[in-house]
């Protein structure tokens, strides 16, 4: 089916602009950005084949992209959500290392595997449960309300927790990604990486929780921009033990993206072949 070709609406235009103006004014304060690309020089280059890539995983790779916009109209089915919590943060395995000591088998790997990563779903729009912040038992695969809302009131928050990014608050869910600090620093205690490897963890669940979405037909989108005292304070947790470090969106995408760059296909710069 032909896409409809539809002048962008006025909300599309403002936030285009307002992005544009955005780009302009680092442009104007930071310089030139970096190119896109890096390359060194070196003794040689060995030119790769171009294979082309097939399967289920590079189709789903390929469709992968970030959706800001979604659906009112039509909400994320429980059923829809339920998959992506359990395929994302639920445990499909569990092996006890000592008596004290239990391990679980996650679909992304996490150091040392200790997988301190909670998810928090404030829900604003699914059909079969209420919109409010909730937890992600992933023990007993459930959804434990910590805070009923309105939807009106979900949205705002969903705005507030994400640092006033107005175009993200249409999200029908916004998960927070938190780290139970202690899970990790009892084994990495004092340890100079510890912190960085929960920055790695959650970027890991983050991908995989797009990659889920895509493969259900859902939008979502990761950022990092967000309200951690706000966040924490709404879940009720002690900074100091467990704190939010990343947020992804979901939901039914909008027929039309306000703010998705068309990209063209690209295929890798060849060296000219040198003439005989």
């Amino acid at each position: 089916m032909a896409r409809e070709n539809r002048p962008p609406s006025a909300s599309a235009r403002r936030a285009l602009e307002h992005a544009q103006e955005g780009l302009e004014e680092l442009r104007r304060t930071l310089g030139t950005p970096p190119p896109a690309f890096h390359r060194r020089e070196g003794a040689a280059t060995t030119e790769l084949p171009l294979a082309a890539p097939t399967g289920e995983l590079q189709a789903l790779l390929t469709a992968r992209k970030t959706t800001r916009t979604f659906d009112p109209a039509r909400p994320t089915t429980l059923a829809e959500l339920a998959v992506v919590l359990r395929s994302t943060f639920g445990a499909h395995g569990a092996a006890m290392l000592a008596d004290d000591l239990v391990v679980v088998r996650k679909s992304s790997p996490s150091g040392g595997g200790m997988h301190p990563i909670e998810a928090y779903p404030l829900v604003v729009r699914v059909d079969g449960i209420e919109p409010g912040i909730y937890h992600y038992d992933a023990e007993r695969h459930a959804l434990t309300c910590l805070e009923q809302l309105t939807a009106e009131a979900a949205e705002a928050l969903v705005e507030v927790a994400t640092a006033g990014q107005s175009y993200l608050r249409s999200a029908h869910v916004l998960v927070v990604l938190t780290a139970r600090f202690r899970r990790s620093f009892w084994r990495y205690r004092g340890h100079p990486k510890a912190y960085a490897v929960l920055l790695l963890d959650a970027g890991h669940l983050s991908q995989t929780l797009l990659l889920v979405c895509t493969d259900l037909g859902l939008g979502a989108y990761v950022t990092a921009a967000i309200n951690n005292a706000n966040i924490d304070e709404r879940l009720r947790v002690d900074p100091r033990e467990e704190g939010a470090i990343l947020a992804c969106g979901l939901g039914r995408a909008a027929a039309r993206e306000e703010l998705q760059v068309e990209f063209a296909p690209f295929v890798p710069h060849r060296e000219a072949e040198p003439d005989l």
